[in-house]
């Protein structure tokens, strides 16, 4: 399966769906003049994936790989400096290829790298997540973690190519495969009730792919730039990325923050979406049913002070995502406090 996208600033990006791709990445990476591919990799992947990809390439292209620390604890500036050094020793010029190789923190990583290393390297992801193949890999954000909270330095920039092969998840331990599905319900929750129909008894991840992708492709489409409709992604997220924060990116995954996330919001989304309390039940039964935490033994109040952060702030208002029903979601505005006094209820 094939689906393309186009954006203002990048152009065309080609997402290609497929079992052993990977072996056919040549196809899609030596193109457009490049002469020379850099790989970045974690130490989790490099072992179980990096030599596949290496040998689909190898002969077509001068190849160098560089592997980074495993962890979103060294999603930060310290690893992008790594890679300045890397791209530097490669040789990579701009009319090159970064390919990264990995999940959502190697994507993240890599592709800030690449879109801000010589003003612009093209790109290509090869996600091996659930998660980094549902949606991070799509979209072209980029970025990494400050001090003050996630992903608070970054840039957009579109990959040419995202190759996502289904069988890479053969490797991905059972904890990794639930991260995903974080996600995955997400976008149940958000545009499709259909899809969370489908979660609800036996998946075809292979299709649960598809469908993720094909609605997240549609939204970076008509919305590169996160000013409407693509901030309903954030869905999860605000609570997510503060309790990620207070917990110093070492403690619950991104998908379990976001699975907390989501179900703490019933209240809000009840009050401020109108979204019937048996949609909100759902949306926490889909949770536990893959294996995902609800709740988390952190103070309320800690983690909607630990928002006042987060990118989704404009000025003193939060823009927060709340359901309608399941299926349909809205963006709305709310303060600090009335967040909090809705948690707290």
């Amino acid at each position: 399966m094939s689906i393309t996208y186009t954006t203002a600033k990048n152009g065309k990006t080609d997402i290609v769906i497929g079992k052993g791709i990977i072996a056919d990445a040549a196809r899609y990476v030596c193109t457009g003049g490049a002469v020379r591919a850099a790989v970045v990799t974690d130490s989790n992947v490099a072992p179980l994936h990096l030599d596949k990809l290496l040998g689909a390439l190898q002969g077509k292209i001068e190849l160098s790989s560089h592997v980074l620390s495993a962890g979103e604890q060294y999603k930060n500036m310290s690893a992008i400096t790594e890679l300045y050094s890397f791209f530097d020793d490669s040789g990579i010029t701009r009319t090159d290829v970064v390919i990264a190789l990995g999940g959502g923190v190697v994507g993240d990583i890599t592709g800030f790298a690449a879109a801000t290393f010589l003003r612009g390297v093209r790109l290509v992801q090869v996600p091996t997540t659930l998660l980094a193949m549902t949606d991070s890999s799509i979209g072209g954000k980029t970025g990494v973690d400050l001090p003050s909270g996630k992903n608070r330095a970054g840039a957009f920039h579109q990959p040419s190519h995202v190759l996502i092969d289904p069988e890479l998840l053969d490797t991905l331990p059972q904890k990794e495969m639930a991260c995903g599905m974080a996600e995955v319900i997400k976008y149940a929750c958000i545009k499709d009730a259909e899809l969370a129909r489908e979660l609800e008894g036996d998946i075809d991840i292979t299709r649960v792919i598809e469908k993720c992708v094909s609605i997240k492709a549609g939204v970076v489409q008509n919305d590169q730039f996160d000013s409407g409709e693509r901030k309903l992604l954030n869905y999860g997220h605000t609570l997510g990325h503060a309790i990620e924060k207070l917990q110093s990116f070492s403690g619950l995954s991104h998908g379990e923050a976001i699975s907390v996330g989501m179900c703490m919001f019933a209240d809000v989304n009840i009050a401020l979406g109108g979204c019937p309390e048996e949609d909100c039940v759902r949306n926490i039964e889909l949770c536990k049913k893959y294996n995902l935490p609800t709740s988390v033994n952190i103070n309320v109040r800690d983690i909607v002070a630990a928002t006042g952060a987060d990118k989704k702030m404009e000025g003193k208002t939060l823009k927060l995502v709340v359901l309608e029903k399941m299926g349909k979601a809205r963006v709305v505005d709310c303060t600090l406090k009335e967040l909090e006094e809705l948690l707290c209820k």
